[in-house]
């Protein structure tokens, strides 16, 4: 089985993304998909606004590092990302982002919020 986070060819890599936001926006959780994949020389930006339901935004900050080649057939790799989450009318839930420079792995923050947790 390949790796899910190995390199994968660009076109295959939108279309990952589209595949689930499409079963996102099918099941009613996802309200819109506001992200745009961007290519730049060296690297491919995916950035966005993911309004769900019940007042959930996720904004999405992905740069996809190109592996070799050019064009849709590209293989790329993700390089760096971050998710931030918040509720409308309360704010910041959760941030999710990869290695930068006080961390050297993926990881989470968490906010808590008097309305959730005890």
């Amino acid at each position: 089985m390949a790796d899910p986070h190995g390199p994968n060819t660009l076109e295959d890599y939108i279309r990952v993304h589209e595949r689930h936001m499409a079963r996102f926006l099918e099941a009613g959780f996802v309200l819109e998909d506001g992200c745009v994949f961007t290519p730049y020389k060296t690297e491919v930006k995916l950035d966005g606004i993911i309004s769900c339901r019940s007042g959930i935004q996720l904004e999405v900050q992905k740069d996809i590092g190109y592996v070799n080649g050019s064009g849709r057939r590209a293989k790329v790799q993700t390089k760096a990302f971050r998710y931030q989450s918040w509720l409308t009318g309360v704010g910041n839930i959760l941030r999710y982002e990869w290695n930068y420079d006080h961390r050297g792995i993926a990881h989470k923050h968490r906010v808590r919020h008097a309305w959730h947790w005890t």
